[in-house]
């Protein structure tokens, strides 16, 4: 359950409700991105004006900030600086810090689905515990994961290797090892994307996506991982833009289905009623079209508001604050929802200790590693596949997919440990020149197909001729992102899956290829007709 806060605490946070003006309350309910404070000149005097009670540091999820960490830290203790109620410092460590900064001593971890491969949970903890200790030394202490997320459908654009898994009974031992490791070391967990993405198509970004399961269904699956997560004590939970047809058929007037984010029924009924939660509510991206489309600016926010959503994030914080404060002057803003939302924050900061802590971990980029070299999974082998022959005059073809150039820069470690063993070549797989393919020794093709390419199956055309030419003496697949590519290439010679394309499993991948190496790893997801999931 969620600690629980002393007499003294509650009566200091009732004080300060009610010592707070209007234009403070509303701030207490708004997560600004702090690379947007470079616009918005001095930030002490963009504060003043609107008082935030969150900010967001470094880039989003799917992308590493370009800022360093030294400026960071100094945007960080600025932030923390400033006169009134210090904002909580929140980020997206799902791979942690070393996952989001550009910075050496940071840690990045490799995702979760390749932790769950590893088979054990205490994996999870030590890198919820790691994450947790770097966060706070540059005055982060929140970070927007655990994915608790069900992978049940393989062409779903969002959770692939994100999720621990589609098993509830196998991800709720990580999930909750990942929220103690967090919580225990003054970090609150952010579960999300309430109430569960993984089964649609679509992606929220673009549209409001669908959690299509009856509520009988939901309960048995992803309503068992939410309860889990919950009576651990998970301290928050974001809401996804996604809408569960089953229980709130489309709304007769705007002929739209309600996301989450704005459904009384999902988070009033669902989520506070027979879930029970009580921490803090926080929004997906206000920014995705998943919420956009949904109404205007001002009845969407107010929605939002209404149904119960405590922290915004990114809600345009200007446009925001004249938005409540039209609402209040017309006398349609709930004074009573207002302050409980604010309650929700405060209650939220007053079970963490916002003050910076330095940490010196010494073995966290071993640690991490090590969980990444026993994640890889050996997925498939003919017997034609691996281990590959060691010869001086080796020739390697290397194709990667998506055609991108991210995913050639992404696969460095890999091209650089190949090199050790052979004359290397890459090449985008659109743009292979199957002529030379077929001179090489074998064909390696590396799947990075995932959300932040578009291109989340890694498919293409040339997956034709790279399985179907005879004269392409082996061909090997390697999956450091789709879980589920092997669906796609079961021809292929062999198939490794490391479930994420962290530097340390792109070379025990090659070390595996030639026999130096073996995999450890168990799949955590069940690929139709070829795989079934570890339980």
């Amino acid at each position: 359950m969620l600690k629980e806060l002393t007499e003294s605490q509650k009566k200091q946070i009732e004080d300060t409700i009610r010592s707070l003006s209007f234009d403070e309350k509303i701030g207490q309910i708004v997560c600004e991105r702090i690379i947007n404070f470079e616009k918005k000149g001095p930030i002490a005097d963009w504060l003043k004006k609107y008082p935030v009670g969150a900010v967001y540091v470094g880039s989003e999820v799917i992308d590493k900030t370009n800022m360093t960490e030294a400026e960071v830290k100094a945007q960080t203790d600025a932030l923390l600086h400033t006169t009134g109620i210090p904002p909580v410092l929140v980020s997206d460590f799902e791979q942690g810090v070393g996952g989001q900064m550009n910075a050496t001593r940071f840690t990045g971890f490799p995702e979760a689905m390749a932790i769950a491969a590893t088979g054990d949970p205490k994996n999870a903890y030590t890198a919820g515990r790691i994450t947790a200790l770097e966060a706070g030394s540059i005055n982060v202490h929140c970070t927007y994961g655990t994915v608790t997320d069900l992978a049940l459908n393989r062409d779903n654009p969002i959770t692939g290797i994100r999720s621990y898994g589609d098993k509830p009974d196998f991800i709720i031992p990580f999930l909750l090892e990942h929220i103690r490791g967090l919580q225990e070391h003054n970090c609150a967990a952010c579960a999300k994307h309430f109430p569960g993405d993984g089964i649609d198509t679509r992606n929220q970004h673009f549209v409001t996506s669908f959690n299509p399961l009856t509520r009988e269904e939901w309960m048995k699956s992803y309503g068992k991982v939410w309860k889990a997560v919950i009576d651990e004590g998970v301290m928050s939970v974001m809401i996804g833009h996604i809408a569960m047809p089953q229980l709130e058929p489309m709304d007769p007037v705007s002929q739209k289905y309600r996301p989450a984010t704005v459904s009384k029924v999902i988070l009033q009924n669902l989520l506070l009623g027979e879930l029970g939660y009580r921490g803090l509510i926080i929004s997906d991206a206000l920014v995705m079209n998943g919420f956009c489309s949904w109404a205007d600016y001002d009845t969407r926010m107010m929605d939002a508001f209404n149904a119960g959503i405590d922290l915004f994030l990114w809600p345009d914080a200007e446009r925001f604050f004249d938005l409540m404060r039209r609402m209040e002057a017309q006398g349609r803003l709930s004074h009573e929802r207002l302050d409980d939302a604010v309650r929700h924050v405060l209650e939220f900061k007053a079970r963490l200790d916002l003050r910076p802590a330095p940490c010196d971990l010494p073995d966290s980029h071993r640690i991490a590693e090590k969980m990444a070299q026993d994640a890889l999974t050996l997925l498939r082998n003919t017997g034609r596949g691996i281990p590959l022959e060691r010869k001086t005059d080796a020739v390697y073809w290397v194709l990667g997919t998506p055609s991108n150039e991210l995913v050639h820069k992404a696969v460095n470690p890999f091209l650089e440990k190949l090199s050790e063993y052979g004359e290397v070549h890459y090449s985008a797989l659109n743009d292979a020149d199957f002529s030379e393919l077929e001179k090489a020794d074998a064909v390696i093709l590396l799947n990075l197909g995932r959300a932040r390419f578009v291109d989340y199956r890694g498919m293409s055309n040339n997956i034709w001729p790279f399985l179907a030419n005879e004269k392409i003496r082996k061909r090997i697949v390697i999956g450091f992102a789709n879980p589920f590519f092997l669906y796609d290439v079961p021809s292929c010679d062999a198939y490794i899956s490391a479930w994420s394309a962290h530097p340390a499993a792109q070379r025990e991948a090659v070390r595996v290829l030639f026999g130096e190496s073996t995999c450890r790893g168990k799949s955590p997801v069940s690929i139709e007709g070829y795989v079934k999931a570890q339980s």
